[in-house]
């Protein structure tokens, strides 16, 4: 194979830039709205109500960013590696699969552009496994093409369901 295999770990959990995004987008409303109407003191009062909203927004914004700290840092240790550790590893030291098949599945994205494997297992550094759900997609930029894997922990979703069948 020409590829090159790079571990790099991350949150991807943008849910809550996300409706901070949906959520500032309000303000168009009000400034077309004072726009629209065809009088300066209408796009003044326009104008006013965006910079209220504005000055909310980054207020909320400043709010919510020590608990999306604390979730990014947990999230980095949820396989039991401190932060250095986790960039000199590889992904078949994480992913309790053979490095040929970790190669085959990699070859397949590279193949097909999108991947997705279900119930896959992460290695934490005491031995214990995570259940994850795979997600491999083509990326390219430039001249240069990356498999870009996503894993969501699903651990929990898979106890509450045994305890379902057992009761």
């Amino acid at each position: 194979t020409d590829w090159k295999m790079f571990l790099f770990i991350g949150d991807s959990n943008v849910g809550i830039l996300y409706i901070a995004a949906i959520g500032s987008m309000g303000f168009y409303g009000m400034l077309i709205g004072g726009w629209a109407s065809g009088s300066k003191y209408s796009l003044l009062g326009g104008l006013r109500a965006v910079a209220q909203l504005v000055s909310y927004e980054v207020a909320f914004t400043m709010s919510i960013l020590g608990v999306v700290m604390q979730a990014q840092t947990r999230s980095l240790n949820g396989l039991g590696y401190a932060q250095k550790e986790l960039l000199s590893l590889r992904l078949d030291d994480i992913l309790d699969s053979a490095q040929d098949d970790i190669a085959l599945h990699i070859a397949a994205t590279l193949q097909d552009g999108e991947l997705h494997l279900v119930d896959r297992h992460f290695v934490r550094k005491d031995g214990t496994h995570i259940d994850v759900d795979l997600v491999a997609s083509l990326v390219s930029y430039g001249r240069r093409q990356a498999v870009l894997v996503l894993a969501r922990d699903f651990s929990q979703r898979k106890a509450f369901q045994r305890q379902l069948v057992r009761g």
